[in-house]
């Protein structure tokens, strides 16, 4: 699904990945920590074709970034801080951002009515952006991403500033999700980490742990803080 060897990204102020190496299997959910500033995020947009790796080998689904524009319609990527039209509706959001996948419009009805129900905003169908509390704009940023039905979500800082009704949803819809590959970047520990999930953890632009975590929350906070020198 996903292949990186040594890959490096490079800004003008130095290093912000370092010969990351990973692979990445169909159907994984991987959780991401790291404290702010560890390449989390640019992690998650090399992923997502935003931005091209520095050197090194990435393949997603078995194409390079060059590939981008057969890759896009497979990846979807809620970013932090998103963008929303704020004078228009919630339903006219995502008309507007289905129509550029090509979503026949009996289609792209049906998946709009599904995925806010499944977040509970169906009620807010016709509320204007600037009317949406923070939880429900981020709720409404992951619905957007999962429009075009992708088979790679990316998820950052998801649960930054949700309440927990937002974050229970959230929850509930990553654990029904079967035929996804979902990788999603937090520093949140109320994030909800079971036996065996997956944990990778960036410090500094590179990775420092990645495994199966087998113990509770409570041990990883104390492991994490090691891990990162907090």
């Amino acid at each position: 699904m996903i292949l990186l060897e040594n890959v490096c990204k490079e800004f003008d102020t130095g290093f912000t990945l370092k010969n990351i190496t990973l692979n990445i299997n169909h159907g994984e959910k991987v959780l991401v920590f790291g404290p702010n500033g560890a390449g989390k995020t640019t992690f998650l947009k090399i992923l997502s074709c935003l931005i091209t790796p520095s050197s090194g080998t990435l393949k997603i689904m078995g194409y390079p970034p060059s590939m981008r524009t057969k890759l896009l319609g497979s990846i979807g990527f809620a970013p932090q801080s998103g963008h929303l039209y704020e004078s228009l509706t919630i339903k006219q959001n995502l008309e507007f951002y289905g129509k550029m996948y090509g979503i026949d419009k009996p289609e792209l009805d049906e998946r709009i009515n599904w995925l806010l129900a499944q977040f509970n905003l169906t009620m807010k169908l016709d509320s204007k952006i600037s009317q949406l509390s923070k939880g429900m704009r981020q709720r409404l940023l992951i619905i957007k991403a999962l429009l075009h039905k992708p088979q790679l979500l990316l998820l950052d800082e998801p649960y930054s500033g949700l309440d927990l009704e937002s974050s229970e949803y959230l929850h509930r819809f990553i654990d029904s999700v079967e035929d996804k590959t979902v990788v999603t970047a937090t520093h949140d520990f109320n994030t909800e980490i079971k036996e065996g999930q997956r944990i990778i953890i960036f410090n500094q632009g590179a990775i420092v742990f990645d495994e199966l975590w087998q113990d509770n929350i409570a041990t990883f906070k104390d492991f994490y803080r090691w891990k990162v020198g907090q």
